[in-house]
């Protein structure tokens, strides 16, 4: 009998020992569960800051051959990444294609294992509130970034730089009566293809060089318009798409601004 009663208490004690190693496991589990999203938060929230600093630092030094911008990310949880011939710019004047001009788009990427805001999340970070391809102030930014997870695109959170298109408008008197003369200034992001993905943390871009086309007429109808290549139209999220005007001279700058990833 008092066999029976110390083996009875032996297996009560085992019994209750696993159950609390059990719910030492569960928490230490769900604490390490938690911190973990934490630190993934913490690091996609920095990188959204570190990607609005750097589209002003190339804003700055857009139109300016040699002109050189860099930002450190250090990453240890998200990475860098370029994707090229993300979209296209098309300007058809009269109907006819006139310049096509194809950007690649540098991100910050985040895997949803370490921090989700939740599939088919969308927020625009800078200029707040202005998911527009075209901007018409000249003060306004020509980099739009934008936090996006598609999951149908990548099992990524992601802070994308989009570059976009600005147009300056004014009017010159001739003898002929008042004319229409507008300015449109585009960037064009070009990869060096030398990124390995998980070990870089600096993103750096260079103004190699500015192209200018000119064309003149008698009230030109001009349309520019964004086609999705490399990523899709919801990832985008331009509205609108497209955007049309008439002016009597156009003249197009495109600065080509080179994207090192390193």
């Amino acid at each position: 009998m008092a066999g029976k009663i110390g083996l009875s208490a032996v297996l009560s004690t085992i019994i209750v020992f696993t159950i609390i190693l059990g719910a030492v496991i569960t928490v230490s589990l769900y604490s390490n569960m938690v911190l973990f999203s934490q630190q993934g938060e913490g690091e996609f929230k920095a990188a959204e800051s570190t990607m609005v600093a750097f589209a002003m630092n190339v804003e700055d030094a857009a139109w300016n051959v040699g002109a050189t911008r860099s930002i450190d990310f250090n990453p240890k949880f998200g990475y860098l990444q370029v994707v090229e011939d993300a979209y296209e710019y098309v300007i058809s004047i009269n109907g006819n294609n006139f310049l096509s001009v194809k950007t690649d788009v540098a991100m910050f990427r985040m895997p949803i294992r370490r921090y989700t805001r939740g599939n088919h999340y969308h927020s625009t970070l800078y200029p707040l509130m202005n998911r527009s391809f075209i901007t018409l102030g000249a003060a306004d930014p020509t980099v739009r970034v934008v936090s996006v997870e598609e999951l149908d695109y990548a099992d990524t959170l992601d802070v994308a730089l989009l570059p976009r298109v600005k147009i300056l408008r004014s009017q010159y008197t001739t003898p002929e009566g008042v004319k229409e003369s507008t300015r449109v200034m585009m960037i064009s992001f070009y990869y060096d293809r030398s990124f390995v993905r998980g070990s870089s943390r600096y993103l750096i871009a260079n103004c190699t060089t500015t192209n200018t086309s000119i064309i003149t007429g008698n009230n030109l109808h001009v349309v520019i318009s964004v086609h999705p290549l490399n990523l899709p139209s919801e990832y985008l999220d331009f509205n609108p798409m497209s955007y049309s005007f008439n002016t009597d001279i156009l003249v197009v700058h495109v600065a080509y601004i080179k994207i090192v990833v390193w």
